[in-house]
């Protein structure tokens, strides 16, 4: 008789902050596909350190990615938002480490969105 191997797939959570939870608030939020490309999987994944709009007084709406200084948070995890609007948190002030975001999302991080998140502290720290 042979032996099976079952194989099962675990996706490692990203961590874009640079230090533990010393200085870090975050809040649940539901974030939209709205101006997220579909990967070559078909799937529509918003990368953790995504830039986001939304009103965080108005929890029921969605928050979407943006690239200029309407940004109210960044986007803590990776969220797959394929079927749509999908739960995730965000963050509201932090410290992330721009060298663990995406490239791609990365470039999203402009001035005007870093002067629009004074609460977040950006830095070029390590890749670990």
């Amino acid at each position: 008789m042979a032996n099976m191997v079952n194989k099962e797939e675990y996706n490692v959570e990203k961590h874009i902050l640079i230090a533990n939870n010393s200085y870090l608030v975050t809040l649940p939020a539901q974030v939209t596909n709205t101006g997220v490309d579909a990967d070559s999987n078909g799937k529509k994944i918003l990368k953790a350190g995504t830039p986001l709009t939304g009103d965080i007084t108005k929890r029921g709406t969605a928050f979407t990615k943006v690239n200029d200084n309407t940004a109210k948070a960044i986007l803590l995890h990776d969220v797959d938002v394929t079927a749509g609007a999908n739960n995730a948190t965000i963050v509201l002030a932090g410290c992330v480490d721009k060298l663990k975001v995406d490239s791609t999302t990365r470039a999203l991080i402009t001035s005007d969105v870093v002067s629009a998140l004074s609460r977040i502290i950006f830095v070029e720290g390590s890749e670990i």
